[in-house]
């Protein structure tokens, strides 16, 4: 008696997972700021949020979230902060910030601002945002953070 061979079952066509990824709300701004610690002089940080005031506070271990490596640093207060009108745009020169260093760009902090404005310019809607440099790191009028 021979025996038959198991059929193989066919694969059924799967349908193609779609993500559901929430799309920023158009018109949103996004930022790339750079943090300066307040009791370890030249340590900074660069980072993109849309939001400056809640990431800053998460930063400083108010909210929950924020690096690891501001953890160990902390206070934190803005240094300077820059504005783009895409998130794609600000994600890119953080990138090159933190990965394509120049000699001639310099050290330190005005080394990271050199290399934001060699990087940034051209950008849609890039603009270096001017706030009041005191102990706390306010931020004048030109940009509004609400705290929440």
């Amino acid at each position: 008696m021979k025996r038959k061979k198991p059929r193989k079952k066919k694969a059924k066509p799967r349908a193609k997972k779609t993500t559901t990824r929430r799309a920023p709300p158009r018109g949103t701004l996004t930022y790339l700021y750079v943090l300066l610690s307040v009791h370890h002089p030249g340590k900074t940080y660069v980072g993109v949020t849309n939001d400056p005031g809640r990431r800053l506070r998460q930063h400083n271990g108010q909210l929950q979230g924020g690096a690891r490596y501001t953890s160990r640093y902390k206070p934190w207060r803005f240094r300077t902060i820059f504005q783009f009108a895409t998130r794609r745009d600000a994600l890119s020169v953080e990138w090159r910030v933190k990965h394509m260093r120049s000699k001639a760009d310099g050290k330190g902090v005005q080394g990271i601002i050199r290399r934001v404005h060699r990087h940034g310019q051209g950008r849609a809607g890039f603009q270096e945002l001017a706030f009041v440099e005191d102990r706390q790191g306010t931020l004048s009028e030109k940009i509004r953070i609400r705290y929440i």
